[in-house]
């Protein structure tokens, strides 16, 4: 029986697609590179991966320099950061759907986003009360699709694979939730 269910963030709770795929193109822009990612290859390629594993797809492409991997990521997140807070609304049919998830079953955000995006989007949606536990991929070692996030998630929540809903949008994070059982 399930008793608990884990959201994604990024595609599944808030549209930020568009977001990261403006962001990072805008810091490998500020960093003077000529490259920019297609809308298309960044839905097939990069869709659901933590920065840093995009710039080392684009490293081993000979498309990024490997020293600018820190600057871009830097300037990634303070876009990120920048255009979350501006476009990232209360949704009421959220709020009102977490309302009544958290009467039966635990909730839990598992991302590939940083800390501060997680944050910045339980502030906005104002859900922050019925999440019972939240991780990002600056608290893991291994990133989706690897299963620790969801594993820990599961821990975290007492709960167990058998018993946990995961809700995912991109390729990654469904391999993710599929290993962690």
């Amino acid at each position: 029986m399930i008793d608990t269910i884990i959201f994604d963030l990024d595609g599944v709770l808030i549209n930020s697609k568009n977001i990261h795929f403006e962001s990072l193109n805008r810091a490998l822009s500020d960093n003077k590179l000529k490259y920019q990612i297609s809308y298309e290859d960044h839905l097939k390629n990069f869709d659901g991966l933590p920065t840093i594993k995009k710039l080392e797809i684009l490293n081993k492409k000979k498309l990024v320099p490997k020293k600018l991997n820190k600057k871009i990521k830097l300037k990634k997140n303070q876009l990120t950061r920048k255009l979350l807070k501006k476009n990232l609304i209360f949704d009421k049919k959220i709020y009102s759907l977490f309302q009544k998830l958290s009467k039966k079953y635990k909730i839990g955000i598992a991302t590939n986003a940083i800390e501060e995006t997680l944050q910045i989007a339980i502030k906005k949606l104002k859900i922050g009360k019925f999440v019972k536990f939240g991780i990002s991929t600056e608290n893991i070692k291994n990133s989706k699709p690897h299963p620790e996030i969801y594993l820990r998630s599961i821990v975290n929540l007492n709960s167990k694979p058998k018993n946990t809903l995961v809700l995912e949008d991109s390729h990654n994070g469904r391999i993710s939730a599929k290993e962690a059982g």
